[in-house]
C-alpha cells in the first residue's frame, strides 16, 4: 500500500463533525484552536484551563501537523475537511509555496505531477534556470509531466532554454507552472546567487502575486528588508544592507552595525519607551529615555557625530 492510499485509510476515520467539535479554523490566518471540551470533572477542567483557546499543532519539516486521538494529521487536509466536509481527494498545494500557511485562500488540490510543476528548482541546479541543463557548451531544456520527461530541444544560452521550458510548463502545467525569471539586472547589481535563490540573485526570492522579497542574515537570524515590486529595487535593498557605505556620516536611517529589536544602533526598548545609549573610552553612556525609537536614535547620532569632530579635532 503507498503512503497516499495508508493515509487516506487512517483519514477515514476521522469525520468532518468530529473536527468541528474539537477544534476552531480560522480560515483567514490558516490557524486551528482547541475548542474547550464538555464536562465537568476534574481532567476535563484541567485540560480546558490549559488548552482551550490554545493554538493547535506544530511545524515538522515545513509543515503544520495536529494531533487527534493518538494519530497525527495534516492541517492543510484538515482545513479541506473543515470548511467542505470531505477529505481532499489528491494532495494538497500552498500557493504560496509557504508550507506552513494554511490559509484557506491559499490552499488547493493538486496531484503529485502539479506540485512537482509548481515546486522551485532543485538545489543541485548548476544553470540557474528550472528544467535548464549544461549538455557538452548546449543548453537543453526539458520537462515532466506524470513521471514523463520530455526533452524540448537544445539552445545556444541558458535563458533561450529556459524560455522553451516556460512555455512548455504554461501549456502542460496551466495554473500550476512555475517558470524561470528572466528579467535582466543592471550588471552592477549581478553576483553570485544562492544555491537555494529563485531569482537567480542572492537574497532576493520571488513572492507569489509577483513581487520580490529582500532579506539578508545576520548572527544566524534572518533579517527582512522588504517586499518590492521590482527585482532591481529588491536587489539594491539587499546590496545596501549588506555592503559598507562609502561615507562615515551617521544617519538615523542608517542599517544599525549590530542588529537591535530597535532596529537602530544604540537604542534599546524598556518598556513602551526606548533608551539611548553610546559606548565611549570602553564605557556605556546613557543619552536618555525617549517616548520614540527616532528620537532615541537622532540622541546617538548626535553623540556619535560629536565624537567623530572630537577625533578630528585632536587629530589637527
Amino acid at each position: 500500500m503507498s503512503p497516499f492510499a495508508q493515509m487516506r485509510t487512517k483519514e477515514e476515520q476521522l469525520d468532518a463533525n468530529y473536527v468541528r467539535e474539537r477544534l476552531d479554523y480560522a480560515h483567514s490566518t490558516g490557524k486551528f484552536y482547541w475548542k474547550p471540551r464538555a464536562g465537568a470533572d476534574l481532567p476535563t477542567i484541567r485540560w480546558n484551563g490549559r488548552f482551550a483557546g490554545v493554538q493547535a499543532g506544530s511545524v515538522k519539516h515545513g509543515y503544520t501537523i495536529i494531533g487527534l486521538d493518538g494519530r497525527v494529521y495534516s492541517a492543510s487536509r484538515l482545513a479541506h475537511l473543515y470548511m467542505t466536509g470531505e477529505w481532499p481527494d489528491c494532495l494538497m498545494s500552498h500557493q504560496s509555496r509557504v508550507s506552513s500557511n494554511d490559509c484557506w485562500s491559499e490552499l488547493r488540490e493538486a496531484t503529485h505531477s502539479e506540485l512537482a510543476a509548481y515546486s522551485k528548482k532543485p538545489r543541485t541546479n548548476t544553470s540557474g534556470f528550472k528544467g535548464v541543463s549544461d549538455l557538452n557548451g548546449k543548453w537543453g531544456a526539458q520537462i515532466g509531466k506524470d513521471k514523463q520527461h520530455i526533452f524540448l530541444w537544445l539552445y545556444d544560452t541558458p535563458e533561450a532554454a529556459a524560455q522553451a521550458y516556460n512555455g512548455a510548463a504554461v501549456e502542460l502545467h496551466g495554473e500550476f507552472a512555475n517558470g524561470n525569471l528572466l528579467e535582466r539586472l543592471p550588471a552592477e547589481l549581478k553576483r553570485r546567487p544562492a544555491h537555494h535563490s529563485n531569482t537567480g540573485v542572492r537574497g532576493v526570492s520571488r513572492l507569489a502575486d509577483g513581487g520580490y522579497r529582500a532579506a539578508t542574515k545576520s548572527k544566524g537570524k534572518n533579517i527582512f528588508l522588504g517586499n518590492f515590486t521590482t527585482l532591481e529595487a529588491a536587489t539594491r535593498a539587499y546590496r545596501n544592507a549588506t555592503q559598507p557605505r562609502d561615507t562615515d556620516e551617521p544617519s538615523p536611517q542608517r542599517r544599525p552595525r549590530r542588529l537591535s529589536k530597535s532596529g537602530f544602533c544604540g537604542v534599546r526598548q524598556r518598556g513602551s519607551k526606548f533608551i539611548s545609549r553610546i559606548t565611549i573610552a570602553e564605557r556605556e553612556v546613557h543619552l536618555g529615555t525617549f517616548n520614540t525609537r527616532e528620537e532615541a536614535a537622532e540622541a546617538y547620532v548626535k553623540a556619535k557625530a560629536g565624537r567623530q569632530a572630537e577625533r578630528v579635532g585632536a587629530a589637527a
